[in-house]
């Protein structure tokens, strides 16, 4: 901590320098910033983005409103810990609403969640969903979990998924190819009987043709043919060149089905999970760190009291790292103060060292002037 800058930032938990440029002076936006890191100063700069309250100022004031809570209860028992206002959080989620495109409850919800995720890794636990206001926040729709237009449906604390024709899936994420049809339908299976030409009735009145099945010839078939319109549907006994049995051996006939395409054949499970076939639907089986739903990082810092109140949470695939802040020692699960003052050298020899949390201070003794550091006698 504290030992980078530049495009990394300065990570010294104080937003107010992120944006530090090579003279070593901040910038007012991340473009400038940006810009100023260029490895080609003759190359384009980075183009402007408006910010999403200028592009819809109709939303301006009411994300201002909703944003703006952060100062008041119950979230500011933090604001000494994590001031929502130098910290960006109240910037960051006016950004958010305004320019978001689903639900501006959804974007409100998931600001005021990682503010109150931030105090939490201080030590600082707000209850703020029980709050009237907030209560669209406390139910499994509020992140807008279903994708490609799904309509979400609370049930309970888990949700459900209604999908738009051509999307399955738990959480409509799976492209659904149409099953073709196997009929084809230039091809007719009634016999034409309204071919004046041909005839279904057995000519009686011709002596030379018998309407009995010759039965002891075994080259003459008698199944009508369903498929040739000019052909008789009455055996012929006369012509032993002629079948009555219906061709299969037609090559633009298909009368195979084609497969559907299974869930899992689109490897919806991330991050190593197993995917399990159930019917038109999947499940995943997840490793430890992984969600249920489709294998996603659980980011174990948004819980509360996972890492001491003195130390910083970092999120990692599948885990979490907990370091101690400055001026404490421990694993980051248990974090304790360091003394300064018990380390030679740490003030002047002319300056008392007094053991402050996480820090130390030096005072010059009486009859000498100084930072404490340095101290000379008056």
């Amino acid at each position: 901590m504290n030992k980078i800058a530049g495009l990394c930032g300065t990570f010294n938990q104080n937003p107010g320098d992120d944006l530090l440029i090579e003279t070593r002076t901040t910038v007012g936006s991340a473009v400038d910033f940006g810009n100023s890191w260029k490895t080609d100063p003759d190359g384009d700069d980075a183009p402007v983005v408006p910010h999403p309250c200028e592009t819809y100022p109709e939303r301006n004031a009411t994300a201002t409103a909703n944003c703006s809570a952060l100062l008041t209860s119950p979230f500011n028992v933090c604001a000494s810990q994590v001031d929502p206002v130098t910290g960006g959080y109240i910037d960051d989620c006016r950004y958010d609403v305004c320019g978001c495109g689903v639900d501006p409850t959804v974007c409100l919800c998931q600001a005021i969640e990682a503010y109150v995720a931030d105090c939490a890794s201080y030590g600082v636990i707000i209850i703020w969903l029980s709050d009237d206001r907030y209560q669209q926040c406390d139910s499994p729709c509020a992140s807008a979990p279903c994708f490609n237009g799904g309509t979400c449906s609370n049930s309970g604390t888990s949700f459900s998924c209604s999908c738009p024709v051509g999307y399955s899936g738990d959480r409509c994420e799976i492209q659904v190819s149409p099953t073709p049809s196997t009929t084809d339908p230039t091809v007719s299976t009634t016999p034409n009987t309204t071919d004046p030409t041909v005839s279904t009735t057995p000519n009686i009145t011709d002596p030379t043709v018998s309407t009995t099945s010759n039965i002891t010839d075994p080259t003459v078939s008698t199944t009508p043919s369903t498929t040739n319109p000019t052909v008789s549907t009455t055996p012929s006994t006369t012509d032993p060149t002629v079948s009555t049995t219906p061709s299969t051996t037609d090559p633009t006939v298909s009368t195979t089905p084609t497969t559907p395409v299974l869930p899992c054949g689109s490897n919806p499970c991330m991050n190593g999970g197993n995917c399990s076939d159930n019917g038109t639907s999947f499940s995943c089986s997840c490793p430890v760190g992984y969600t249920a739903q489709l294998c996603d990082d659980i980011n174990e810092c948004s819980q509360a009291n996972i890492c001491h109140a003195q130390a910083t949470c970092n999120n990692t695939q599948g885990s979490y790292v907990c370091t101690c802040n400055t001026g404490y020692t421990g694993n980051g699960t248990i974090c304790s103060d360091i003394d300064e003052c018990s380390q030679a050298n740490m003030c002047h020899a002319d300056a008392t060292c007094t053991n402050t949390p996480g820090s130390y201070l030096c005072t010059c003794n009486t009859g000498y002037t100084g930072n404490g550091t340095y101290c000379v006698g008056q």
